[in-house]
């Protein structure tokens, strides 16, 4: 007899969706986010970046990925969160052009399976209008996030 997880890989997409519910998640700002459904998301472990003067620390610069250009954002500085120096990883994109935004990230994001729905409400007081809903993933709070909001409200502070 296979095992479950060998049963589900042998399984369609639809079929798999109906037994896991699969999410993807990464953590900057000391904030666990789920990405919201439905939105584009690339995670590129390499990408340069073109910084631009007299523009807040939070703010790295704007990358060119596949031709287009995306402006990239540290959620850990723009949210005072940086503990502990960690060098960026890589860049998570969020959204399709022309509204694609980067988050620089320390670690890679997740995969999350079966995210339940609780009522835990964000502990960041500056991200809690951001965050929509919350789920609970082996013990962790992870958030839904409003990106275009979160940016939005970014963009409106230079």
């Amino acid at each position: 007899m296979s095992s479950p997880d060998a049963q589900v890989a042998n399984l369609t997409t639809s079929e798999a969706e109906t037994l896991h519910s699969v999410r993807h998640g990464f953590i900057s700002a000391n904030t666990h986010f789920l990405i919201p459904k439905g939105v584009f998301s690339e995670y590129v472990s390499q990408i340069a970046l073109c910084t631009i003067p007299g523009t807040p620390a939070w703010f790295l610069g704007i990358a060119n990925h596949r031709g287009e250009t995306i402006p990239v954002f540290d959620l850990d500085t723009a949210f005072e969160a940086q503990t502990t120096p960690a060098p960026r990883k890589g860049v998570l994109l969020l959204g399709s052009h022309p509204n694609t935004v980067g988050i620089a990230l320390r670690q890679s994001p997740t995969v999350l399976i079966n995210p339940e729905p609780v009522d835990e409400p964000a502990t960041s007081p500056e991200l809690r209008p951001f965050l929509t809903e919350s789920f609970l993933v082996k013990g962790q709070v992870w958030f839904n996030v409003d990106h275009h909001r979160l940016f939005s409200d970014l963009r409106a502070r230079f």
